[in-house]
């Protein structure tokens, strides 16, 4: 190449390292027709080429480059790029790879490798090359990226780590602090106790990101989540109305208002809000008939679907009775595994487990089981008295009864349930199992295992451990047999727990319950009182504290003791 070609592929390469990529571009092209085998030529054009995304183009020039010159990491790199923008995920990591073996310190190739890895799946060596990468130059993508990588692992601490070492690089921008503090809410919510401390941060956090993006409906709807896990659900209701007004088809804010309003007494409101957005997800057809709109006439024929939980049916269930009172006929296609339940207690309710859609069709009408709330008990002031409506099997209860009698004679017998299995907020319902000693250590009281899915060889370790007396031998695993569960919970003389579904079938069975209540706490519990308006012998105990649970602990079992 002569003199002034040289310089003028000197002046294209600043133009191009300022990215004016339109003026460097015709003189690499010119320059590319005069000296076809220049190397330096073809790598500069493949190194635009990739800048505007033309990685097909730049692909045939690449693998020239790199036979030609293969100890070149650079260009092993960058037809690496070539190679992942043309979705051949697999050749580019190869390619990735020659270039480290050249250059172990070349940061950006560890970085696209991980992203290469990510787009096939692998999440084990996406994590390995962005810490490579982030080891030789912390960067802000680096950090993003493997703070999601880890969230999708579950493991949300390291998450949380590289999500604010993303903004520590980077600085506050909107979308890094929204991940963030929605992150923040997750923890939160998987979080069994939260420090004074640590409530400050993340509130002080969310209120931050708020500040900088005032309108983002997001943004908004991220501080009412983390007011809802810190127990202020006065504060939350605020920035969800004005998410809700900003984009009224944001689905977590408006689920996350209804509860809030319902949480906080307005049951009518709450409800309102989620008919308006949730679709009856176990409906078959039902375009043949309308939805139920509240109006009681005798000889009704009604379908009501259920909700998701076993809790929440067992729950709403309470409502069905007051239709059958006033002649409605209803149909009740519920979870299987509450069948037996439902026939032995409400004869008259037609209750099955699936309906076709022509059997669905011969209805007048169908509602939500929790919609019935807005018609039939729209707030709590018109909650009729509470009062059990479950039958348990009583020669199974009585077997149970019989079993304890004869092995612990004399005794008092109260069962035993400290987890919540929910996906979402069990943690924030839980109990280690250690706090429970100054409950465990009443007198004259054999304790019964009722905690189902788990915790039998927990509880016997510890009460071998400890001394206390207790029994598993009858624990059965209520989450695949609710007829069992009902007679074993039935048999009991008093019964503890956190809130999980076991609560709900001992206070519809019209089981003496003691049950703690968080502060966080599901909206059927309320915020404020110690009696359940749903069930007439469940008593609340509330957490004060979000880092401990030893108040309502120490109530229970002066309870316990006083009786």
């Amino acid at each position: 190449m002569n003199a002034k070609d040289s310089s003028r592929l000197d002046e294209a390469r600043r133009w191009h390292i300022q990215g004016r990529r339109a003026e460097a571009k015709p003189i690499y092209n010119r320059l590319l027709r005069k000296y076809p085998a220049n190397s330096d030529v073809q790598s500069l054009m493949a190194a635009l080429l990739l800048d505007e995304g033309e990685a097909v183009t730049a692909l045939p020039f690449l693998r020239r480059l790199t036979m030609a010159r293969p100890a070149d990491a650079d260009l092993q790199y960058n037809l690496g790029l070539a190679l992942a923008e043309s979705g051949e995920y697999r050749a580019a990591i190869d390619a990735y790879a020659i270039a480290l073996r050249l250059q172990p310190t070349h940061a950006m190739a560890w970085y696209n490798t991980g992203l290469a890895w990510r787009k096939l799946g692998n999440t084990d060596k996406a994590v390995h090359a962005l810490l490579q990468d982030t080891a030789l130059t912390p960067r802000a993508d680096s950090c993003r990226l493997l703070s999601r990588l880890y969230k999708e692992h579950k493991d949300l601490q390291e998450a949380r780590e590289y999500a604010y070492r993303c903004v520590a690089l980077e600085g506050s921008k909107p979308a890094d602090l929204d991940y963030l503090v929605a992150l923040e809410s997750r923890i939160l919510a998987e979080s069994m106790f939260i420090s004074d401390e640590q409530a400050l941060d993340i509130e002080t956090l969310a209120v931050h990101a708020a500040h900088l993006s005032p309108d983002n409906p997001e943004t908004l709807t991220n501080l009412g989540m983390v007011y809802s896990q810190l127990g202020d659900f006065a504060g939350g209701i605020p920035p969800l109305q004005r998410a809700h007004a900003l984009d009224s088809s944001n689905e977590n804010c408006l689920k996350l208002l209804a509860v809030m309003w319902m949480t906080m007494g307005d049951i009518e409101s709450g409800w309102r809000l989620r008919v308006s957005r949730e679709r009856v997800s176990n409906a078959p057809d039902i375009a043949d008939i309308p939805r139920w709109q509240g109006r009681i006439r005798p000889g009704l024929r009604l379908v009501v679907l259920r909700e998701q939980g076993v809790g929440d049916e067992i729950l709403y269930a309470q409502m069905l009775t007051e239709l059958l009172d006033a002649g409605v006929q209803v149909t009740f296609p519920c979870d299987s595994r509450l069948l037996p339940l439902f026939r032995r207690s409400e004869p008259r309710l037609n209750v099955t487990t699936a309906l076709t859609s022509e059997e669905f069709n011969q209805h007048d009408a169908f509602v939500g089981l929790g919609e019935l709330h807005i018609w039939l008990r729209p707030t709590l002031a018109e909650l009729p008295p509470a009062k059990p409506f479950f039958r348990p099997d009583s020669a199974l209860r009585n077997q149970f009864r019989a079993e304890w009698e004869q092995l612990y004679p004399g005794r008092r017998y109260v069962g035993l349930s400290w987890l919540s299995h929910s996906t979402y907020n069990g943690a924030s319902k839980s109990i280690p199992l250690a706090l429970l000693d100054p409950i465990l250590q009443t007198p004259d009281t054999v304790f019964i295992c009722a905690q189902y899915g788990e915790g039998a060889t927990e509880l016997a370790e510890h009460a071998r451990q400890r001394g206390f007396t207790v029994h598993t031998d009858l624990l059965c695993n209520a989450l695949s047999d609710l007829e069992v569960a009902a007679a074993q919970l039935a048999a009991l003389d008093e019964f503890v727990s956190v809130s999980n579904a076991s609560v709900h079938l001992a206070g519809a069975l019209g089981v003496k319950t003691h049950a703690l209540i968080g502060r966080r706490p599901v909206w059927h519990w309320f915020l404020q009182g110690t009696q359940s308006p749903w069930y007439p012998d469940v008593t609340l105990y509330r957490q004060i504290y979000l880092d401990s649970w030893a108040e309502p602990i120490a109530r229970i079992a002066a309870k316990l003791r006083r009786q």
